[in-house]
């Protein structure tokens, strides 16, 4: 009995010691204003598809404040440019690629993709991201920004990013979410 006592202690304390070691490393993530699990759902998605988590967190800012906006398209219909569906606004029409239809993930692995399902949404995002990555011939975060904000045609039209003001924000803003999250 003293032997199973000793067991369970150990096991508790190591529950109690992993739990610890994740929220520490979460705590910056919480400082930046993410959601604890939009944190663990960006980081599920950049481990499946090996991208950097900090960038699905910009993506998720600029794109639903981590699936807090109350705007429309992020939890039912479309946003209002009538294209994006989402927290990740991932593209669900002909004119912007059909993004969705063509990368779409089970990310919580219940045996449906739905574009509302942050889990489905930001394993889409970061699979979208390996795409865009070939697309650009780049793994810049900067270049990563603007080619899911703009498309990756007119990051290789321009060479960079395109001098669009939205576009160019939404880097900004990114970049600066990105430095304040550690590696």
């Amino acid at each position: 009995m003293p032997r199973l006592l000793t067991v369970t202690a150990a096991i508790v304390a190591l529950g109690f010691a992993l739990t610890a070691t994740s929220f520490g490393a979460n705590r910056s993530w919480i400082r930046a204003g993410i959601p604890l699990e939009m944190a663990r759902t960006y980081k599920r998605a950049g481990e499946r598809f090996d991208v950097d988590p900090r960038l699905l967190a910009a993506i998720g800012l600029s794109e639903s404040r981590h699936g807090r906006a109350r705007l429309p398209g992020v939890f039912s219909g479309v946003n209002f440019a009538g294209c994006c569906a989402g927290p990740a606004q991932l593209c669900v029409v002909r004119s912007c690629g059909r993004v969705w239809q063509h990368y779409r993930m089970d990310g919580d692995r219940d045996g449906r993709s739905r574009v509302y399902d942050r889990q489905d949404a930001f394993a889409t995002a970061a699979r979208y991201v390996v795409a865009l990555e070939r697309m650009i011939r780049s793994s810049r975060p900067r270049l990563l920004l603007a080619a899911y904000n703009a498309g990756p045609g007119h990051v290789r039209r321009y060479g960079g990013v395109p001098p669009f003001a939205e576009t160019r924000g939404y880097v900004r803003r990114g970049l600066r979410l990105m430095k304040r999250l550690p590696r």
